[in-house]
């Protein structure tokens, strides 16, 4: 039984992670494209990971350090997808021709700020961070630094107009939802900790 409901955990997690890639893809388009058109979310993919640590958790009763360690590791995981988006062009950046500009085949006449590749590497800097220095620090700082990442670099990309846009809400969204989450298990734990104390008293 707890072998086949580990491997059911892991394939709620790949289920999740396909779902909302693909489905915060679609809200973003509109709807417009069949699935297999419109393409895969690294944002959407992250929360459905997200979503299948916490389900673990719970299921596994692991006071949220499921959620802790996918929390560490997801920064690496999406430095490691931009460089898929830098390689094909898509999530691009502004118009831009100053230093270190980048230029596709696909889009001829255009350079543009290199955006992907900044958040390889300021991704890999906050999972290097939260893997050493940040080792010992709540999973709630690291989530935090690395949606606040998220929602400034937004602003360097070419489908951003200047305004808070619909993944930077979603950042918002999330980074709400986990501090409630988390300090909800956190006053759970304190009351279990006060009980035990009286009893042994």
């Amino acid at each position: 039984m707890p072998v086949l409901l580990s491997w059911g955990c892991v394939g709620l997690g790949i289920f999740m992670m396909m779902y909302f890639g693909f489905f915060l893809t679609q809200i973003q388009m509109g709807f417009r494209y069949p699935i297999w058109k419109a393409g895969f979310s690294s944002m959407g993919g992250a929360i459905g990971a997200l979503g299948a640590a916490i389900v673990m958790d719970i299921v596994f009763k692991r006071q949220y350090r499921i959620v802790d360690a996918q929390v560490r590791v997801a920064p690496l995981l999406y430095s490691i997808a931009k460089i898929g988006c830098f390689s094909v062009g898509c999530c691009r950046g502004k118009v831009y021709s100053g230093p270190f500009h980048v230029a596709y085949e696909r889009f001829p006449g255009d350079t543009f700020i290199p955006v992907q590749l900044i958040e390889t590497v300021v991704f890999m800097l906050i999972f290097i961070i939260g893997m050493t220095l940040l080792r010992n620090k709540n999973y709630i700082l690291i989530l935090t630094v690395a949606l606040v990442s998220k929602i400034a670099l937004d602003y360097l990309r070419l489908s951003n107009d200047g305004k808070f846009g619909f993944t930077q809400s979603v950042c918002v969204i999330v980074a709400l939802g986990m501090i409630i989450m988390y300090f909800v298990q956190e006053r759970k734990t304190r009351s279990k900790t006060r009980c035990e104390d009286e009893v042994t008293k």
